[in-house]
């Protein structure tokens, strides 16, 4: 029996895994993507504890950030957020 479950909870595991992967190709292909947590489980057809378990686990590892408003959106890299404000300036510089 002990072997039955620690073999449900390796599945469960690498179910979520192959979850977590989905999700960040999902954000990487859409950029600009922000789901609240009802969204992302409709959206990817998780129960409730499963989409905490993803999102969280995204906001651990810093790929997403959970906004005020309660959706969660890529972190913007920092290397990305410095090119994005260099380019700011420029472009106010020139109108």
């Amino acid at each position: 029996m002990a072997r039955l479950a620690n073999l449900l909870l390796t599945i469960r595991s690498m179910l979520l895994d192959q979850m977590m992967h989905r999700v960040r190709r999902e954000y990487e292909e859409l950029p600009g993507l922000r789901l609240t947590r009802w969204q992302a489980q409709r959206l990817w057809r998780l129960d409730p504890g499963e989409c905490e378990l993803v999102l969280t686990s995204l906001v651990r590892s810093t790929f997403l950030t959970e906004s005020r408003d309660g959706t969660f959106v890529r972190r913007i890299q920092p290397e990305w957020s410095a090119f994005d404000a260099l380019t700011r300036q420029l472009t106010d510089g020139q109108s």
